[in-house]
């Protein structure tokens, strides 16, 4: 298996596992702040959309959102100002757009050009090249899509895996 084809298949598993998470999440569901603390599944989404945005920077693929899109999302924002929220339903359109966009630049990718070195501001040397970069961000959406898992049973649903 080529690094492309694990990646791509990495991607898949974590997109599969968001889509049966927010399975029935309706928006207002999705902005219940859950007890006794996190962050709701519309914030949680919408923070791994704005991690895709540096997703696209590394693999040179046109960015999707705005900064405005994004602010709402990012590390250390307020996850309680849902006013800045966008709809539940237009954030996982956006989901699955950026979707096709990483596995179809993942798929033009060879093995040579994922071993290709990254700025290091991270001490982690795994994440020094590309392949392991992105290994760091599928870790980082997989991490949050079980969260999401989470939070639907403290809003009240059922587990979906």
């Amino acid at each position: 298996m080529t690094v492309s084809q694990l990646l791509q298949k990495q991607y898949r598993f974590a997109d599969m596992a968001l889509r049966l998470n927010v399975k029935g999440i309706s928006n207002d569901e999705s902005i219940i702040q859950p007890e006794p603390a996190g962050s709701c599944i519309n914030w949680i989404a919408g923070h791994l959309l704005a991690t895709r945005e540096d997703i696209f920077e590394i693999l040179s693929i046109e960015p999707m959102q705005s900064d405005e899109d994004t602010e709402p999302y990012r590390r250390n924002s307020d996850s309680s100002n849902t006013d800045r929220f966008t709809e539940f339903l237009e954030l996982l359109t956006r989901f699955k757009k950026s979707q096709k966009l990483i596995l179809s630049r993942l798929e033009s990718l060879n093995d040579e050009q994922f071993a290709q070195p990254m700025p290091n501001d991270n001490p982690d040397a795994d994440s020094a090249i590309l392949s392991g970069r992105l290994l760091f961000y599928h870790f980082h959406e997989a991490y949050h899509i079980g969260q999401i898992g989470v939070v639907r049973r403290l809003i009240g649903k059922d587990g979906a895996i």
